[in-house]
């Protein structure tokens, strides 16, 4: 129900955002550019619908293995895990987008700030990192694939993840690297799935 409200929220932010934005255009006499001909697409229905219009995110680098993705469409919550996964990408992108402009600060900084235009993520769904034991127990489930720019090897430890869901033993996870600094000037995301191995778990 929390989830639903804030959604419902943002909706209706966006839309008094573009009420606004609209207005100051028509004042501006371009009347034109207050028409959208072609409507944008809404969020996914699925993780196989996701991974097709993975381009759509110039800020953000998926190694992630598809198959673990898609076998998350097999949950009852398939569409609900596409939808957050959706807008997990969109608050990465809008993060990459804020570096390349100056933005000083990190994911968790950008998903505090006001910065019009911005895509935030909650903040009690993102794990900055793991804990040590989980790290020194299971560590090895966190490297993920890297370009070999960013690593000779190929691979690299990813601790920083978003979630996707909280109930049940799936509990989908997103994780990343931050690159946006680095060679690649992204968000790398090497994991896509169900929730991986950790103290809860076990």
């Amino acid at each position: 129900m929390e989830e639903a409200l804030r959604a419902l929220d943002d909706v209706e932010r966006a839309r008094a955002e573009a009420d606004i934005l609209r207005r100051r255009l028509r004042d501006a006499g371009r009347y034109d550019d207050t028409v959208v001909v072609e409507q944008p697409r809404g969020v996914p229905d699925s993780f196989e619908e996701l991974w097709e219009r993975l381009d759509d995110f110039e800020g953000v680098l998926v190694t992630a293995d598809r198959s673990k993705a898609l076998d998350l469409d097999e949950g009852e919550r398939a569409r609900v895990w596409a939808a957050k996964a959706w807008n997990a990408l969109r608050a990465l992108d809008s993060y990459t987008q804020a570096a390349r402009e100056g933005f000083n600060g990190g994911f968790y900084q950008h998903c505090t700030s006001d910065r019009p235009g911005a895509v935030n993520w909650p903040l009690k769904q993102f794990a900055p990192a793991e804990s040590d034991t989980t790290m020194n127990r299971w560590g090895a489930e966190r490297i993920f694939a890297v370009p070999e720019d960013v690593d000779p090897s190929g691979r690299k430890e990813m601790q920083a993840n978003l979630k996707l869901g909280a109930k049940g033993g799936t509990s989908p996870r997103i994780y990343s690297l931050d690159d946006t600094q680095g060679i690649t000037g992204r968000v790398i995301v090497g994991y896509i799935g169900p929730h991986l191995t950790n103290t809860k778990t076990n």
